[in-house]
C-alpha cells in the first residue's frame, strides 16, 4: 500500500524515514495488512494486531551472531599479532657447549651467573636490566643413562618444543624450563616468563 508525505503530498519509499522531496521525518506508517495509520516506535498495528517487527527482530539476531565472529576474528589478529613481534624480535646468536642458539639481541651475558661449578656441565645465563633472564644448562649424559633417566627425574609435562621431545616445567613465580635430550646431552632451557620459549630459535 502507497504512503504518501503528509506535509508535501509526495509519494514516500517503503519504511523511509525522511520525505526524499520536503524531508519531513516520518513518524508514522500505514499497516501493510489493514492500512491503519500506525505510530513507527509501535510493535503491532493497533487495528489488526499485525506484527510491524520482524525485520528488525531477524536484524538483531543478525546482530548477535556477528558479535561471536568479531570476538574470534580479534583473538585470531592478537595471536597473528604476536607471532609477528617474535618474528621480527632482533636476536644474537650464542652458543652452550655443543648446541647453538637464537636468543633476543637486549639479552645480556651475566657471568656472575653463569657459574659452571655447581653443575656437571655448562651454565649460561642472559638477563634483561628488567629482570627477565634465560639460562641455559647443557649436561653430558652418563654412560649408564639413556638420557630420558634424568629428564623423567626433573619430572614436568611431557611436550614438544623445537622440534624435539622433552619436558616443561611450569613455576609459580610465572616462569618455565624445557628439558631435552640431543646429542648426548640434557639441555635445560629455563626462562623467566614462558612467552620467551617463542623468541629463542633452535636450528635443526
Amino acid at each position: 500500500m502507497d504512503e504518501y508525505c503528509t506535509e508535501c503530498g509526495a509519494k514516500l519509499k517503503e519504511n523511509a524515514e525522511f520525505c526524499t522531496k520536503c524531508g519531513t521525518r516520518i513518524n508514522s506508517h500505514l499497516c501493510p495488512n489493514c492500512g491503519s495509520n500506525i505510530d513507527k516506535s509501535g510493535n503491532f498495528c493497533e487495528e489488526c494486531g499485525w506484527r510491524l517487527k520482524e525485520k528488525e527482530s531477524i536484524l538483531k539476531n543478525k546482530k548477535l551472531l556477528i558479535i561471536p565472529v568479531v570476538i574470534i576474528a580479534l583473538i585470531v589478529l592478537l595471536f597473528l599479532g604476536q607471532t609477528i613481534i617474535n618474528q621480527t624480535v632482533e636476536k644474537q646468536e650464542i652458543s652452550v657447549g655443543d648446541i647453538t642458539l637464537n636468543i633476543p639481541a637486549d639479552f645480556k651475558l651475566n657471568d656472575e651467573k653463569s657459574d659452571d661449578k655447581q653443575f656437571a656441565g655448562t651454565n649460561k645465563y642472559w638477563d634483561t636490566p628488567d629482570g627477565k633472564y634465560i639460562q641455559i644448562l647443557v649436561m653430558p649424559i652418563s654412560t649408564n643413562d639413556d638420557g630420558n633417566v634424568m629428564l623423567a627425574s626433573l619430572g614436568g609435562t611431557k611436550e614438544t618444543k623445537y622440534e624435539r621431545d622433552g619436558y616443561l616445567n611450569r613455576f609459580e613465580d610465572g616462569g618455565a624450563a624445557f628439558s631435552y635430550n640431543e646429542n648426548n646431552e640434557n639441555i635445560i632451557i629455563m626462562v623467566s616468563e614462558e612467552n620467551l620459549f617463542n623468541q629463542i630459535d633452535i636450528p635443526k
